[in-house]
């Protein structure tokens, strides 16, 4: 696993037993970072699909993108993880990418994503691709 993959698990997984989302569960902190583990690295990507994201039911969706560190995520993609919600409480780990605005995924070939807001409306790439 890489370092940057293994941060990333550790930010969620602190994130979400600060939400104490463990006794929700009834479990320890130990054991709720070890089912997370587990889910994570049961998780494989692939170029099209790059990004982990660790899933507990038990958040709220709105919740998932309050610190977000993508540089533009739409606000349709929390509408639409909402509809794509499952009825299990599992947690689960998805491998993600960005879609292009042709709704291609994979890695782009083009200039990086600019990071600044456009003064007018455009289309930009956004994270809710999934595997």
């Amino acid at each position: 696993m890489s370092q940057t993959e293994d941060n990333i698990f550790e930010k969620t997984v602190t994130e979400y037993l600060s939400e104490g989302l463990h006794t929700r569960r009834g479990l320890t902190a130990e054991e709720y970072t070890t089912l997370c583990r587990k889910a994570w690295d049961a998780c494989h990507t692939s170029p099209a699909f790059p990004f982990k994201v660790l899933i507990d039911p038990l958040r709220p969706i709105d919740s998932m993108f309050a610190n977000s560190t993508q540089e533009y995520v739409h606000w349709r993609a929390a509408d639409e993880l909402e509809a794509q919600r499952q009825p299990s409480v599992e947690i689960r780990c998805d491998a993600v990418g960005s879609v292009k605005p042709d709704l291609s995924t994979g890695p782009s070939d083009g200039p990086p994503l600019p990071t600044d807001e456009p003064e007018a409306p455009e289309t930009r790439r956004y994270t809710a691709a999934r595997k």
